[in-house]
């Protein structure tokens, strides 16, 4: 997850529905800090900070606009499955874009908003698998072990750590 990933590829004709379907889902709000952007408000990203804001709030007195926008996790525009799909404000977006390339190990654990997109993406990278956010949500355990096995493998507090009868006394 180090280093931007190359965007590529073109919105597909149905794009500004997909993106306001995925807004919508996020409740008006960027997942990674929840800054809101309803859209009934003009101007667009002029919304004041409120409880569940979880970011600097400082941009206030400077008037830096939050305007909520969808990052394509991998970079490809024309792929529109759920966990490729971030709501993120502009802010939030250019910091993911610039620092997150999925195909490149991460070597900490996902932070708690992005560990849904993160298992989604490693279903698919590791399992060969395109699966719903449910059944994700379900599995994310397994998938985020796939994805980071350093993490997970041999941790006696994870699902996915050794068992009993398997190398005692390991890290």
């Amino acid at each position: 997850m180090g280093g931007a990933v190359e965007t590529r590829g073109e919105y597909p004709p149905e794009w500004p529905a997909i993106a306001m379907a995925v807004k919508k889902e996020a409740g008006w709000r960027c997942v990674r800090c929840g800054h809101p952007d309803p859209p009934d408000l003009k101007p667009r990203g002029l919304a004041p900070c409120d409880y569940r804001c979880t970011h600097d709030s400082r941009w206030v007195r400077t008037h830096k606009k939050r305007v909520l926008t969808v990052h394509h996790l991998d970079g490809d525009k024309a792929n529109c499955v759920w966990w490729n799909l971030l709501p993120l404000c502009q802010v939030c977006h250019l910091q993911i874009q610039a620092k997150v390339d999925p195909r490149v190990p991460y070597l900490w654990e996902h932070t708690e908003w992005f560990r849904i997109y993160a298992a989604g993406f490693y279903a698919l990278w590791f399992g060969g698998r395109q699966i719903e956010r449910p059944e994700t949500a379900t599995e994310i355990q397994y998938w985020l072990t796939q994805g980071q096995p350093w993490l997970y493998l041999r941790r006696p507090d994870r699902e996915y750590g050794w068992d009993d009868d398997n190398e005692k006394g390991a890290p």
